[in-house]
């Protein structure tokens, strides 16, 4: 059999980091391997920490690159490293090591929508489908070659949130059946097709960047404005700030809420929510999108 790495490393944050870890830590006494965890983003609510701690796995807190980077340099065994919901960017000489196996989980299938807060450009660009994607890491930002894919409608209904689950439980089952190819390096890999992506929305996205700037006018279609909405709704985790709306006298101010209503079914929802602070648009033939805002002041 061939030998498997000897030591396995997982960088990351969130479900997707928890789940990966969970699973490794239960496959180490077939495999044989050590397993770390880097912490490269600190995250409040996690339970990594207290796992680690309990499981007898290495828990290291490294919130500096140059931190984790000399960390990356120490190991001389052969490695795997799970890139799963990090920003940790792998600078050449790393990725170069031929001592490393750096797998990266993208929450959309590549070559669509690389960099960050994929779930969102997926919405704000009206794709049907998006999907998760396990790659090889490369000097190019997602642009490693794929070693798993799977793909999952787009409804016209979804937010970021409910995509972004639903691709994490994907990206998931694709970890437990690419492992073992990938412990042992004799996983195949396809190339991405870069040259296919040739729409706007699939240049790389920036952490700071927010679709359609993160502002519409009462002008802008219903469908357009929630769709917007959509992109940027990530629930109680809020990743990007209020959507503003220019109103007609010329007042900006903050999106706090939304909601599609059946036409039908709205005369007691507008009676309920009518003043000052209350939207009313037309959505489509059968809905009415009611929109609550707060000053900006």
């Amino acid at each position: 059999m061939d030998r498997p790495a000897e030591t396995v490393v997982v960088i990351g944050f969130g479900k997707i980091a928890s789940d990966v870890l969970g699973y490794l830590s239960g496959q180490r006494i077939h495999w044989g391997y050590e397993l770390q965890f880097i912490e490269f983003e600190p995250y409040p609510t996690s339970r990594i920490e207290k796992f680690c701690l309990e499981n007898r796995i290495t828990f290291l807190r490294l919130h500096d690159k140059e931190g984790v980077t000399r960390k990356l340099e120490t190991y001389e065994k052969r490695t795997l490293v799970v890139s799963a919901g990090n920003k940790y960017l792998f600078p050449a000489h790393i990725i170069q090591k031929e001592n490393l196996t750096i797998i990266n989980f993208h929450n959309a299938l590549l070559p669509h929508f690389p960099g960050r807060n994929a779930p969102s450009w997926a919405i704000w660009a009206g794709a049907g489908e998006s999907g998760a994607t396990w790659h090889l890491v490369s000097e190019g930002v997602d642009e490693g070659d794929c070693l798993w894919q799977k793909a999952c409608a787009v409804t016209e209904d979804m937010k970021a949130y409910e995509l972004s689950k639903k691709i994490m439980e994907m990206a998931f089952e694709g970890f437990q059946k690419i492992f073992e190819d990938v412990i042992l390096k004799k996983a195949a890999a396809i190339p991405q097709d870069v040259r296919g992506a040739l729409r706007e929305t699939d240049r790389l996205h920036y952490s700071w960047e927010i679709p359609g700037n993160g502002v519409f006018c009462l002008q802008d279609s219903g469908r357009d404005i929630y769709r917007l909405l959509r992109a940027v709704d990530y629930g109680l985790n809020r990743i990007f700030p209020y959507v503003k709306c220019v109103l007609d006298d010329g007042r900006c101010v903050e999106i706090v809420s939304y909601k599609k209503v059946r036409r039908e079914d709205g005369q007691s929802d507008r009676a309920a929510h009518n003043g000052r602070q209350t939207i009313w648009l037309v959505l489509d033939g059968e809905h009415d999108l009611r929109l609550q805002y707060r000053g900006t002041d």
